[in-house]
């Protein structure tokens, strides 16, 4: 059979540091939240694939999560610093947008980029990986950011069910072929 394939053009640049990026993040991701639209998460595409990989297993946080009205942002889908390159000027350009969705989840991009690298580049142990995870969702611009995804307010319970859905969506879905050990204890801790 034949495949497809597309080329663009190169993009210049290096990837930009994965420590203490949280200002960064905050101003990068902020313009791809759609906030003249509104939808329940259970509508979007993300959430779906995530509920169908859910099978029997259902956490307790799932109906309030899927019911919770949210501004969409555009989601990369493999945002870490590997598909990101930085500008003199300090700009970022995403690159490798395959997994990408007009409609996405907030916070999971974030998430990924600080994440990925710590289990991945840096071979962190599970529990060190979710002393860090806990921490980013207390973050000032963390919190900054997702108040700006809910339009009706409250967001007191959800950066930890962001949490725990990128989890398992990124174990169960994307399915890594990298640090499956951490990745699959991530996952199992998740849906607790």
């Amino acid at each position: 059979t034949l495949g497809s394939a597309f080329a663009m053009e190169f993009v210049m640049g290096h990837p930009p540091h994965t420590t203490h990026n949280h200002r960064q993040l905050e101003h990068v991701l902020t313009p791809w939240i759609n906030t003249s639209k509104t939808l329940r998460i259970r509508e979007t595409n993300l959430y779906k694939r995530f509920r169908c990989s859910l099978d029997s297993r259902t956490p307790p946080w799932l109906e309030m999560f899927a019911e919770t009205v949210i501004h969409p942002c555009l989601y990369h889908g493999d945002f870490a610093p590997w598909n990101i390159k930085c500008a003199p000027n300090d700009s970022w350009r995403a690159i490798d947008w395959e997994r990408g969705e007009l409609e996405g989840l907030p916070g999971w991009d974030w998430l990924h980029f600080m994440l990925q690298p710590a289990i991945l580049v840096q071979k962190w142990n599970t529990n060190r990986v979710l002393s860090f995870a806990q921490k980013i969702i207390q973050t000032p611009e963390f919190l900054r950011y997702l108040a700006t995804t809910f339009p009706e307010g409250s967001i007191a319970e959800m950066p930890m069910y962001l949490l725990c859905s990128y989890l398992f969506y990124n174990w169960q879905v994307l399915q890594p072929t990298e640090g499956q050990e951490t990745q699959e204890a991530l996952a199992r801790w998740a849906i607790q």
